[in-house]
């Protein structure tokens, strides 16, 4: 089993899996059961990639012990380090055994960086979209969803409903509890920017002062002005 490192905006985790195959499937599965928003339709994208072998910890410890090298022989950069350019007088043993020393961990240091790029370089996008969940209804019972023109505005012959891009955006309210839905057919996905997706959100009693007021309160109610769509 190796490990694989999952990282998106909403947070991150380490998993283990048999490769990267089983690694992606585990990295979905993760997105989808992730503490998000559920109100409405999301598009979810992760960077996955092996664990490198060297953590920051090990990564931290050898700049630490080449830094105080050069602080002990300022005489010798680095370059010098990785090249073998080094003139020691002769007879000076312990500074022989601590170049000696240095350049063996300089060359340790130049595979640690090495391996872990190799694994960066390796890095591959994971996608997820999830549907949203409506809330609960009143009584725990279903959603019954309708369109009165009188609350989600429109023309009346086909209310709630507005032109957006290549499609239309859908206003519906549930008439027993308030909750309004509202549903893109030419919503974009903020991550790779393709356009002309389906989005459906949900906002809690949106309609429900609406709905309390009764039938009556909209009768002298005067409605936008809406250009007629047809879906």
């Amino acid at each position: 089993m190796k490990k694989y490192e999952i990282r998106c905006q909403g947070g991150s985790a380490t998993i283990e899996a048999e490769d990267m195959a089983a690694a992606i499937r585990a990295a979905e599965k993760w997105l989808e059961t992730g503490d998000w928003d559920r109100s409405r339709t999301l598009w979810l994208e992760a960077r996955l990639r092996e664990a490198p072998p060297y953590g920051e910890s090990q990564m931290a410890a050898m700049d630490k012990v080449l830094d105080q090298f050069a602080a002990a022989f300022p005489c010798w950069s680095v370059s010098d380090l990785a090249e073998g350019n080094l003139d020691m007088p002769e007879g000076d043993a312990p500074a022989a055994q601590s170049v000696a020393a240095a350049c063996s961990l300089h060359a340790l240091y130049k595979h640690m960086k090495a391996a872990n790029r190799a694994v960066a370089d390796s890095t591959r996008i994971v996608c997820a979209t999830l549907k949203p969940e409506p809330p609960p209804c009143v009584d725990g019972g279903g959603h019954k969803w309708g369109s009165p023109c009188e609350i989600v505005g429109g023309a009346r012959d086909n209310p709630g409903v507005w032109n957006h891009g290549g499609g239309v955006i859908i206003k519906e309210v549930c008439l027993r509890c308030g909750c309004g839905k509202t549903t893109d057919t030419f919503a974009e996905n903020p991550n790779g920017h393709e356009r002309g997706l389906r989005a459906v959100s949900y906002q809690a009693g949106e309609y429900l002062d609406d709905l309390r007021a009764g039938p009556m309160a909209f009768v002298d109610r005067e409605l936008p002005t809406r250009e007629r769509v047809s879906v």
